[in-house]
């Protein structure tokens, strides 16, 4: 039986250092670094969200364009 997959926490050392183990690597991230990642997955969201809206937006469009 094969045990559950635990969740990915960091560990913040006293050096305000934050150490993320992942299978058999570890990496260290500063803060400036952590915010940077942060950064780049909301904006990557973002856009996900404005092409998904933006694609209901024209397939509302067409779908009055058509009843009309």
């Amino acid at each position: 039986m094969s045990s559950p997959i635990k969740p990915n926490k960091m560990k913040k050392t006293k050096t305000g250092l934050h150490i993320d183990v992942k299978d058999k690597r570890i990496k260290v991230y500063t803060e400036k670094e952590l915010q940077k990642i942060r950064e780049k997955e909301m904006m990557r969201d973002d856009i996900v969200i404005v092409f998904t809206l933006s694609g209901l937006l024209i397939c509302i469009g067409i779908l009055i364009g058509i009843s009309l």
